[in-house]
């Protein structure tokens, strides 16, 4: 089955395109078919929507181009629900240089839906009552998506390397793929134990930078002094001292000189973890899981390194197309949600999937580009 989303008029050079799915092993015995593949021109922006047969192959009769595939499928397992996505860039179908395959494959990566999910990153700021630009107002709001009770217990917060995805990450293996290691950007941090929330089903916490109301400094941003936990510590100079109330979450990893925890206004990378086996602080501080920046060898800056599979959720948000260069993995996040404007009081905010006895079911495939919108920030008055 194939859809064609803004097909021109006028019919142009095409080929046939065939794309196998190829499942991962906890997964040989499901139904290939239905599978859902998008194939993306990305230089016109021409989208071709597929589906899966019973091989698990989706076929397509595409335009020429530069094309990116991405393929998506949520399947129930016993008491799980897990999603499976795939990807292939760079694909290049051109009569002249193209490398136009009979047949690609693209392996699928299977992850369980987790309980809690970032329903919202505000980051691009918002203006003052001067027009001038205002960014101290950044939150992350983390939301129980399931149908039971959530501990935040030893739930750690942190942003991938590279802060902004414009140059894209030099953490990849000799095929070009990125690493099975996710390198940590400078600080880490962690609920810390004695503080940790229970979530009920639906319930959310809020997570500030600034845990103080900024609506006293710029009308058009956020009263933040209602958040539950502040991203700061007494040695960053640059984070104010949070709210009444607001639990400081506990920093379990420095690197560098850095003052204050940088969520990038053009688009962060931003991971939910737990570490397992150890504590946050005993395997921050092993020089083994940290590494230096492949591409800098001569760069003293380390990075602390957290396997994909410990990710329970991430979202990586870019500002355009042209700097949509991958830090998260597939199995963390097999897309991009894109936002194009700063400072106009404007948030990545999580779909809503469906609504259950009163209770929002947020849509989480694990993959930005289809669970994320723009929108105002949902703490705006």
């Amino acid at each position: 089955m194939l859809c064609c989303i803004g097909c021109l008029k006028d019919e142009k050079e095409s080929l046939p395109v065939r794309i196998q799915m190829v499942f991962p092993e906890e997964l040989q015995q499901v139904d290939k078919s239905g599978v859902n593949v998008k194939l993306f021109n990305t230089t016109t922006g021409l989208t071709y929507n597929m589906v899966t047969d019973a091989s698990g192959i989706a076929v397509a009769n595409v335009e020429y181009g530069f094309y990116e595939a991405i393929a998506q499928k949520k399947y129930h397992t016993g008491s799980e629900v897990r999603i499976v996505n795939g990807r292939i860039e760079n694909m290049i179908l051109t009569p002249e240089n193209g490398d136009n395959k009979e047949l690609y494959s693209m392996d699928l990566i299977s992850a369980v839906l987790p309980q809690l999910v970032i329903k919202e990153i505000y980051y691009a700021g918002c203006l003052d009552d001067m027009g001038n630009n205002y960014n101290k107002d950044t939150y992350i709001s983390i939301y129980n998506n399931s149908s039971e009770e959530a501990s935040l217990d030893s739930l750690c917060i942190a942003c991938v390397n590279p802060l902004t995805s414009a140059n894209g990450s030099t953490f990849i293996k000799e095929d070009g793929s990125l690493m099975d290691k996710l390198p940590l950007a400078y600080l880490a941090w962690q609920v810390p134990a004695g503080s940790a929330k229970v979530l009920k089903p639906g319930e959310e916490v809020i997570m500030a930078i600034n845990a103080v109301n900024h609506e006293q400094r710029a009308s058009h941003s956020v009263n933040l002094a209602v958040a539950d936990y502040a991203f700061w510590d007494a040695d960053l100079t640059k984070e104010e001292v949070p709210a009444p109330g607001v639990v400081p979450l506990l920093k379990f990893w420095k690197e560098g000189t850095s003052t204050a925890f940088s969520v990038s206004q053009t688009g962060p990378a931003m991971i939910l973890f737990k570490i397992k086996g150890t504590s946050a602080t005993e395997y921050a501080g092993d020089p083994g899981n940290l590494m230096k920046d492949p591409a800098k060898p001569n760069v003293n800056t380390r990075y602390l390194m957290i396997p994909s599979d410990w990710v329970i959720d991430g979202v990586e948000c870019v500002i355009s197309r042209a700097q949509a260069n991958k830090r998260l993995t597939t199995n963390v996040d097999a897309g991009f949600i894109f936002m194009e404007n700063q400072n106009e009081g404007l948030a990545v905010v999580r779909k809503i999937e469906s609504v259950e006895g009163g209770r929002i079911v947020y849509r989480d495939t694990n993959n930005s580009s289809e669970d994320f919108e723009v929108k105002p920030a949902s703490l705006k008055k």
